[in-house]
């Protein structure tokens, strides 16, 4: 994927379109059957991002919509996302780093839906 890209527009432009094509159930189904690392590069360009940018919110908009899928959900957790969930939670909460809303929102669902749904 392009989402590790040297060019930060490239990059972001990669991020935009996954979170597209996972709008539809037919496009999560794809990433999922022809990239079975696309959760893994997903979690790791999430995990690399360091503040609230435009290439982290589609990728938590892409996670979040890929979590539907309950393969996708289990590879999550074993991704370590819920520790990063709670690092960025956390952080914000001492205003060591600012969360827009969209980007607080969707790592809250996540910290509060990941662990229920995967069960």
């Amino acid at each position: 994927m392009l989402l590790g890209h040297e060019d930060r527009t490239v990059s972001e432009y990669a991020a935009r379109l996954v979170n597209t094509i996972t709008t539809m159930s037919k496009g999560r189904a794809y990433l999922m059957e022809a990239n079975a690392e696309c959760i893994i590069v997903l979690c790791d360009a999430l995990k690399k991002e360091k503040k609230d940018s435009i290439m982290r919110k589609m990728v938590l908009g892409a996670l979040q919509k890929c979590s539907l899928r309950k393969p996708a959900q289990v590879q999550m957790i074993n991704m370590g996302l819920m520790k990063w969930v709670s690092v960025v939670l956390t952080a914000h909460v001492d205003r060591q780093v600012g969360l827009e809303d969209f980007s607080l929102e969707y790592v809250r669902e996540r910290h509060i839906s990941l662990p229920i749904e995967a069960r």
